[in-house]
């Protein structure tokens, strides 16, 4: 009875009124796409990954390799004179390498004096500022964001993804080259272990800036500065194939970056996956001593990557447990027998 009388009451309605609301739910629709496309462009480049740019290699040589590091804005003087230092030693470790830093020019030194003194040393383009990565909520970056955009990036075949307070000896290239020399087109990763040492104000302005006797004066530096051997345990370069990575990146946690635990892990990992080599002190690689952060689990920055870890297999590894290690001017594979002798670095 109800939806009868319902039914005659809608039929009384002329064909005027419909047509009037017809047209206003039209105009409704219309007027919402305009705002709609007006706060999103059309032509806004999508996010996700299978639309993110293509990035092609041009550089095959190991000298050519390229660095891969996330350092922050630079404001403190020391912290100038570091991040001026480190990235200094890699372009000097070849006159063709590269460095691509995740930051912007103007982010990483709005002075720009920094800049434009590597320009000047080194030769310009041989930096890349590529714009900022994926981070959390608080500006912190992801490891496995790190490994993916400077896998993706990377202009060259050969990469090392490096903290930015790491400094290389002069024979760490060469390593580098005897190592995958030997390995051939085995998935592997190297990696070595650091002396940790004191940087002083008087002894960075003995420096000797140039491409071919900065590396020499950092070894004298460092050998004249106080200085320690850091534990096994850390891990701060991890060299490998680009056109060819030995592990896929997705697969990495999301871990924190500047907090323990995430090089462990990789170390864990890779060990299962692929080959891994480990330089120990020969040659070192070096590090700036600096306040270091809380080891403590209860800190929620560093519970973050404590419970990532625990979550995906735990795994664990270091320097003292890679397949390969140098070691007595060997290349030696730990639980076998296998050795292959290496030619002095000297005569490399």
């Amino acid at each position: 009875m109800l939806k009868t009388r319902l039914f005659r009451q809608i039929r009384r309605i002329s064909f005027q009124y419909w047509l009037i609301y017809f047209i206003l739910i039209v105009f409704v629709i219309i007027v919402n796409i305009a705002i709609y496309t007006s706060y999103i462009p059309i032509d806004q480049p999508c996010n996700c990954r299978q639309c993110e740019k293509k990035y092609s290699i041009k550089y095959f040589d190991v000298d050519e390799l390229t660095f891969v590091s996330v350092p922050r804005p630079l404001k403190k003087d020391k912290q100038k004179r570091t991040m001026k230092l480190a990235l200094s030693s890699w372009l000097a470790c070849s006159p063709k390498s590269r460095v691509l830093l995740f930051i912007e020019r103007d982010e990483f030194d709005p002075t720009g004096k920094i800049p434009d003194e590597i320009d000047n040393i080194f030769g310009k383009d041989r930096v890349i500022y590529a714009g900022g990565i994926r981070c959390d909520h608080s500006g912190v970056p992801y490891i496995h964001e790190w490994f993916i955009q400077g896998i993706k990036q990377s202009p060259s075949k050969y990469i090392t993804f490096i903290n930015s307070d790491i400094l290389l000896s002069e024979n760490w290239l060469k390593r580098v080259k005897q190592i995958f020399n030997i390995m051939d087109d085995k998935p592997t990763v190297l990696i070595g272990q650091r002396i940790d040492f004191d940087l002083k104000g008087e002894k960075f302005q003995k420096l000797i800036f140039s491409q071919d006797k900065l590396l020499n004066s950092i070894d004298n530096m460092v050998q004249e500065s106080k200085h320690s051997d850091h534990s096994p345990f850390g891990i701060d370069t991890f060299t490998f194939r680009a056109d060819k990575p030995p592990f896929d990146p997705e697969m990495i946690p999301p871990f924190m970056m500047g907090r323990y635990n995430w090089d462990n892990w990789l170390i864990g990992w890779f060990n299962r996956i692929c080959d891994t080599v480990t330089f120990n002190l020969d040659p070192p690689i070096y590090h700036i001593n600096h306040n270091r952060h809380s080891f403590n689990v209860n800190d929620s920055k560093v519970a973050i990557n404590h419970h990532l870890k625990q979550a995906n297999m735990n795994y664990f590894g270091s320097n003292f447990d890679t397949k390969w290690e140098v070691k007595n001017g060997f290349l030696v594979r730990r639980n076998s027998n296998e050795k292959i002798e290496l030619k002095p670095l000297s005569e490399e």
